[in-house]
């Protein structure tokens, strides 16, 4: 894969590469599997109205699993964790 790996603060700790063009960045972060429930390998999507995006992905027959707001050193996400009509997992929070 060619791009440029992103510097982000290290309490964050994943691999982000910028890819070339307009196109999405990619984020590569290991997590551990808990649960048949956990979503190990989703997408997730950053855009500039996270609850204006996930009601039209609702509208498009996705639904919500849960939202969830956590502090990372000085900063604080929230991101809404979905599913597709077939069951996969995607997350959607705000840039």
């Amino acid at each position: 894969m060619e791009g440029d790996r992103r510097d982000l603060p290290s309490y964050i700790d994943p691999e982000v590469v910028n890819l070339p063009g307009e196109g999405p960045d990619l984020l590569f972060k290991e997590m551990p599997k808990g649960t048949q429930r956990d979503l190990p390998i989703h997408i997730d999507l950053t855009v500039e109205d996270r609850e204006l995006t996930v009601k039209r992905f609702c509208d498009l027959g996705a639904s919500v699993r849960e939202t969830k707001t956590e502090t990372y050193g000085p900063n604080t996400e929230t991101w809404t964790i979905m599913e597709d009509p077939e069951g996969n997992g995607f997350c959607v929070t705000e840039q």
